[in-house]
């Protein structure tokens, strides 16, 4: 199995990305022990005890690995860095992420982005601009399952192919009950001519979203 970075971004924020990439890691890992590393370079509203970071080390097997930058404030990213005085280009992200990956010894690494796909950086790119400068990065969209996700989704796509960023599967997180679910599942394939998964609060949809992971 050769083993690629997987960038999950999110069509905006609270959308259960963590959730989403916390199930593929724990499958991910389940199959090949050590191989994959889960982190989160940037995560503002950060209390260690309960980081988004912690629980994607905890799914991936090993030791805490803490953001590249962290903000205690739950804000945009690109405010908490201005606060900080720091730049956080994408280029220095990326860079942190394969050098954390390769002090793990992972081939693989699952990157969770902080907010949404488009949610700024200081230098006034997006959190998209990872999955753009990681090499060979694939992509994975993660949004809720409810009214109005067929609009997110066509829009984030669209957008963010514009910018040289395909995704290449969908994730609808099943938040809450919602007459609209079922239907999304069923029309959002065709309309954006990807991949598209459930995953439901019981997991269950987590090794088939991983089989497609690993290819």
């Amino acid at each position: 199995m050769s083993l690629r970075s997987i960038v999950v971004l999110g069509t905006g924020t609270e959308v259960g990305k963590t959730a989403v990439s916390s199930a593929l890691l724990t499958s991910l890992s389940a199959q090949a022990p050590g191989k994959w590393a889960g982190l989160k370079p940037v995560e503002t509203g950060y209390v260690e005890a309960t980081s988004d970071a912690g629980r994607l080390s905890r799914a991936a097997g090993h030791r805490l690995v803490r953001p590249r930058f962290t903000s205690p404030h739950p804000v945009s990213p690109h405010l908490a860095a201005r606060e900080a005085g720091l730049e956080l280009a994408p280029a220095e992200l990326v860079e942190w992420v394969e050098g954390q990956r390769r002090t793990l010894g992972a081939e693989g690494a699952l990157i969770e982005t902080a907010g949404g796909a488009f949610s700024p950086l200081p230098s006034k790119v997006g959190m998209w601009a990872l999955a753009q400068q990681l090499p060979r990065a694939r992509v994975l969209l993660v949004a809720a399952n409810r009214l109005g996700v067929l609009h997110d989704v066509l829009c984030a796509i669209s957008a963010l192919r514009g910018l040289g960023v395909h995704p290449e599967a969908v994730v609808l997180n099943e938040l809450a009950a919602d007459h609209s679910a079922a239907g999304n599942l069923m029309e959002l394939p065709r309309l954006c001519a990807t991949e598209v998964f459930r995953h439901a609060r019981d997991q269950t949809s987590a090794p088939e979203l991983a089989a497609w992971a690993a290819q």
